[in-house]
Formats: C-alpha cells, sequence, structure tokens
C-alpha cells in the first residue's frame, strides 16, 4: 500500500482513498469493527452530515409545531447571552 499524506489532500481525495481502504476488506469481522468505529466517531463528534434519519426528521418536525404552538420550555436570550459568555471565557 502506497503512503500518503493525508494533511496535503483535498476532501474528495480523502473521500477517495478511504473508500478504496474500506473496499480492500472482506472480513465481516472487520467490517463490523470498522463499522463499529466509525459509530463511535460519530457519536463523540459533532459531525456535519448532509443527510438525516427519518426519526431524526420526524423528531425535529414534532419540536418545531411544538415551538410555534409555545408548548416548549426554552431558555430566555438573557440566558443564553449568559451563557455564552461562560463559555467563551473557559
Amino acid at each position: 500500500m502506497v503512503e500518503t499524506n493525508i494533511e496535503t489532500m483535498q476532501v474528495i481525495e480523502l473521500r477517495e482513498e478511504i473508500h478504496e481502504q474500506v473496499d480492500l476488506l472482506t472480513e465481516k469481522n472487520d467490517l463490523e469493527d470498522l463499522a463499529r468505529t466509525i459509530s463511535i466517531f460519530f457519536e463523540n463528534r459533532q459531525v456535519k452530515s448532509n443527510h438525516h434519519s427519518a426519526a431524526f426528521l420526524a423528531e425535529l418536525e414534532t419540536r418545531a409545531i411544538e415551538a410555534q404552538k409555545g408548548g416548549m420550555v426554552g431558555i430566555s436570550t438573557s440566558e443564553l447571552t449568559e451563557k455564552m459568555q461562560q463559555w467563551i471565557t473557559k
């Protein structure tokens, strides 16, 4: 396998490299391990995603309807401003 410098690669090149490496896996156990690793990665990082599950979208729609009806208990603007100042200074 040719070693590449991922720091200098563009996003599309990185994606292609990752896909090629995944394509080399043939054992079910290896693929299961990779799937678990990817799942943990997504659980522990805020990753931008260009798609969402149907359950997520349904939950989002439900919350939006509740918010429009005034059924959501949230945080006031002043409380949010205060928390933001605390977060920024940490």
